[in-house]
């Protein structure tokens, strides 16, 4: 529930403060803050296809990175510029956010406590281990994982972040 003479969102009975906006100079500096792994993913087209659909279409591979995903990029961002070494984050993924999340933590000196639903896709929960993600299964489903994830950061004073919710990731 969004109230915004109060600023904040309401979210299962936890307020929020409200996001921040997005900046465009932060736009065209990201780029600096981002390991070059997750840069310029190659463009490929198929003029058949664009025939077909009446329409250029360009199909851009994001599976030549570390974490097979274009979600490193904005994990990449976030923790270089919203955390220092020493902290830690928490975050609940199905797989491909926490992934990012760990290998842009570790590669930066923070740790990444990464909750999944205990039905999540085994080969997403060891590649967030891998990256060096302390994973916990909690709950039938992403949101009861989410829940206990943000619950766990409130407890011990750790930040907690939403894939989504920060401009900055987008």
């Amino acid at each position: 529930m969004l109230d915004g003479s109060r600023g904040f969102i309401t979210y299962s009975s936890i307020p929020m403060t409200l996001p921040r906006r997005v900046d465009v100079a932060r736009i065209l500096t990201a780029h600096t803050h981002i390991d070059p792994v997750f840069l310029n993913s190659p463009l490929f087209q198929h003029p058949a296809l664009d025939a077909v659909l009446g329409c250029e279409v360009v199909n851009k591979v994001e599976t030549l990175n570390p974490i097979r995903s274009f979600k490193g990029r904005g994990a990449e961002l976030y923790v270089a510029t919203e955390l220092r070494a020493g902290d830690t984050l928490v975050s609940a993924s199905a797989g491909n956010f926490g992934q990012g999340l760990a290998y842009s933590a570790g590669r930066r000196g923070c740790k990444c406590v990464v909750f999944a639903a205990e039905s999540a896709n085994t080969v997403k929960v060891e590649a967030m281990r891998r990256l060096g993600a302390e994973v916990h299964l909690v709950g039938a489903d992403f949101d009861q994982a989410k829940e206990a994830a943000r619950e766990f950061a409130h407890q011990r004073g750790f930040r907690f972040v939403e894939d989504g919710a920060e401009p900055i990731i987008a």
